[in-house]
């Protein structure tokens, strides 16, 4: 059971949330996550303990609140939003006498919210006006203190800014509990209610790197510039931070860091551009270190970004440990994820999402279990002269977007959110929805499901943390993240979990990746993988569990959005039609994901009666279960099509549910658009995979071609029966096989193909 350590040192109050007396101990497996010490930029983390990875996922616990003292606020002033969320989270932090800050921005969904749990929690609501907050604060607490952040910055050298020191002074704010990080102009708003400067003899505080503050006034953090003051520690940016990672980092909390781009990244008028200002709440209750470094440092944008950024994430990274949660988002995505991914950490976006304190805090009093709806396939009408479709609102992987109805359409539909959209409830989605919400945002999640049609279907979206989940960036690591997650999938009722191996890609059906999944969520009914779409039969059967089906995204409608090119979903149609109708048989499940940024569910009604009306009764959209109940039901009577044509880029095309291991191949070129073809010739060799449990029956026929072809038939890659088929043409030729010989105990055989070949085709049929 976790347990609230209340820790002083120094007149510094710590809060520190453990799970057992030896949980930072354990923690401590990671180099330099208990004292600092020495970076080294060789290698990657290191391994780490179940123990430890128990520890690292089990977070912070907050006082439940009876009352919540609601404040209204503008969100224009994206500094004086920070420094307000930075008060907010000080104080829930202790919820004194039972009492949360509970904020409401003006164009957010805060108010609805507030009143949800007040209906739900029987909670007492309290306006609150921010004069009345700052007494009621001073009263009630011991924060009577600020810190002054230095907000100069030179838009044409970012080392020379200075607004460094909002990520630095929230850091330190997180640490001593008593003084909120305030800009320089309302410094005598504070003071009017009886704030003063944090006193200087919370350096000491602070360690030996404390103690190299300037003083007098040592926490104006303006005076700590050598530029403006003689023996300050710092001259450059480089050296606020390096000094922030070198003192402050060892004393804040590990289990997750806060990337806080929104008041340090500029726009070219030297005003904040991001949109994070109230991520201050959770990560300074939380005690977390907070920054802004860049992943992949870039020198034609030296002004926002710097040579040193890359070491210092990297460092940051080691030092806290794998497993870390990074909250927030990083503008430059991809080498963002990339960098988490290397060194085996998470993103927990947190985007556009206020009060999370108080949303972790009253999870705990959602007590009602999260349940979705099952379907048998013994209980569907499949109709294989379909194709059945499902479609994913994407992007729930942030709680933020979650938060706001999966984000407002308003500029675009005139309505408030995607799940206010009058589609809604008229036609099945799956709405993605991260699992992690059920530790910070339990109540959010109850109200969807409570609140769900019978046409809306919840899905793990990444599952339980963003990032790129494969072995080869995780390593062993890999399955003790799918243990954590397959805990979450249990608790959440979300039985779909669905990865992102990295953009615009999917991972080959023989890499570990796939069977760690596979093996570790066991309370998954079905795995889904990939963002963007390419064209997949759909599904993958995985000889571990070879009902499981393996879902690949198929289309992604929407991405145009991304390179401000607009999608409708007239284009959304014709793009699905096209795709459909390329190959000589139409796939029967297609999995799409809706971009929610762009598209909306009356964008994906317009699309099917599109589709209906040009092909009469030729597709049908369906739920996940039942999507999931029907393609279950193809492969057990032997109808799911395992049909592919090679072509160029197969390893993430037609052929990919089917293409296991290949050697010195080659591919038809841009110019052959109909007989597409892969080649092998020499020692080379490729290797299909095919599971047909539970049928015990099947025969495959190729098209093949070559001077002398020779396919060999395996039931486990090792074993193989020589020229089960074998010729010779100058053009395509039909060949077969009876390859019920050699199917092994889950359904799977294995073809090799080699000599001087090409494979243009291939069908593998199947039943009892």
């Amino acid at each position: 059971m976790n347990r609230i350590w209340i820790i002083t040192f120094a007149g510094v109050l710590l809060l520190l949330s453990c799970q057992n007396t030896g949980t930072r101990e354990v923690l401590a497996e990671s180099p330099g996550l208990a004292q600092g010490g020495t970076f080294d930029d060789t290698g990657g983390p290191q391994a780490v303990s179940s123990a430890y990875v128990d520890a690292k996922t089990t977070f912070p616990q907050w006082p439940v609140p009876k009352t919540l003292r609601v404040v209204q606020v503008g969100i224009d002033d994206r500094r004086q939003m920070m420094e307000v969320a930075a008060l907010q989270g000080l104080v829930n932090r202790y919820a004194p006498q039972d009492n949360m800050i509970f904020l409401e921005g003006r164009g957010f969904p805060d108010a609805f919210w507030a009143k949800y749990y007040a209906d739900k929690l029987n909670l007492k609501v309290v306006p609150t006006s921010i004069q009345d907050l700052l007494d009621w604060v001073k009263q009630n607490t011991d924060i009577r203190y600020y810190i002054i952040i230095d907000p100069t910055n030179n838009l044409g050298d970012v080392n020379l800014n200075h607004v460094c020191t909002i990520n630095i002074a929230c850091t330190i704010a997180g640490i001593v509990g008593v003084a909120v990080p305030v800009s320089p102009g309302n410094v005598r708003v504070l003071e009017s209610h009886g704030f003063s400067l944090l006193p200087d003899s919370y350096c000491d505080s602070l360690g030996s790197g404390g103690r190299k503050l300037r003083r007098p006034d040592a926490f104006d953090l303006r005076n700590q510039w050598k530029s403006a003051y003689g023996e300050a520690p710092w001259q450059t940016r480089r050296d606020a931070y390096k000094w922030a990672l070198d003192v402050l980092l060892p004393l804040t909390d590990h289990h997750s860091i806060t990337l806080n781009p929104g008041m340090e990244r500029l726009n070219e008028k030297g005003e904040p551009a991001g949109t994070e200002p109230w991520i201050t709440d959770y990560s300074i209750g939380a005690r977390q270190f907070h920054f802004y470094f860049h992943p992949a440092p870039n020198p034609d944008k030296p002004q926002d970004r710097t040579n040193y950024d890359y070491l210092f994430y990297k460092r940051l990274l080691k030092e806290c440990g794998p497993m870390t949660m990074q909250r927030g988002w990083h503008f430059d995505e991809n080498p963002n994820l990339t960098l988490l991914s290397k060194m085996n950490c998470f993103n927990f976006g947190s985007r556009q999402q206020a009060n999370a304190s108080v949303h972790a805090a009253l999870s705990p009093l959602f007590i009602e279990p999260f349940q979705q709806r099952e379907i048998k396939p013994e209980s569907v009408n499949l109709d294989p002269g379909k194709v059945y479709l499902t479609f994913s609102v994407t992007d729930g992987d942030q709680p933020g977007v979650v938060y706001r109805g999966w984000e407002s359409n308003k500029l675009v539909t005139g309505r408030e959110s995607l799940w206010e959209d009058p589609a809604r409830g008229q036609i099945p989605i799956n709405w993605t929805m991260n699992g992690l919400m059920y530790a910070f945002d339990r109540g959010i999640m109850r109200y969807y499901f409570d609140n769900a049609s019978p046409k809306d279907y919840f899905t793990a979206d990444l599952p339980v943390g963003y990032a790129f989940l494969t072995y080869d960036n995780f390593g062993p690591l890999l399955a003790k993240y799918d243990a954590f997650a397959n805990r979450y999938l249990e608790k959440v009722g979300m039985p779909v979990a669905a990865y992102l191996p990295a953009y615009g890609s999917f991972q080959p059906i023989a890499d570990s990746t796939v069977t760690i999944h596979i093996r570790e969520l066991t309370h998954a009914k079905a795995i889904r993988e990939g963002y963007m779409g390419s064209f997949y039969q759909g599904v993958y059967w995985p000889e571990e569990r070879p009902l499981m089906p393996y879902i690949r995204n198929t289309i992604s409608a929407g991405m145009g959005g991304y390179d401000n090119q607009k999608e409708t979903a007239e284009s959304v149609a014709r793009s699905v039609a096209e795709l459909t109708h390329k190959v000589p048989w139409r796939p029967l499940f297609v999995h799409m994901t809706w971009v929610n940024w762009f598209l909306s569910p009356s964008d994906m009604q317009t699309c099917l009666n599109g589709l209906e009306k040009t092909f009469p009764g030729q597709y049908e959209l369906v739920g996940m279960p039942e999507f999931l109940a029907l393609a279950q039901k193809a492969k057990m009577t032997g109808k799911y099509p395992l049909e592919f044509k090679a072509h160029r880029g197969g390893e993430s095309g037609l052929e990919a549910p089917f293409l296991w291991q290949q050697k010195d191949t080659y591919t038809s070129g841009k110019e052959e658009r109909q007989n597409t073809w892969r080649g092998v010739r020499g020692g080379g060799f490729i290797t299909y995979k095919f599971n047909v449990a539970p049928a015990r029956r099947a025969s495959v026929s190729m098209d093949l071609s070559g001077n002398d072809f020779h396919v060999d038939a395996s039931p486990d890659n090792k074993t193989w029966t020589k020229d089960v088929m074998r010729g010779s043409s100058s053009g395509p030729t039909t060949k077969t096989a009876d390859l019920t010989p050699y199917l092994n105990s889950k359904g799977s055989v294995y073809l090799r193909i080699s000599g001087d070949a090409k494979i243009y085709h291939a069908k593998v049929d199947y039943g009892p």
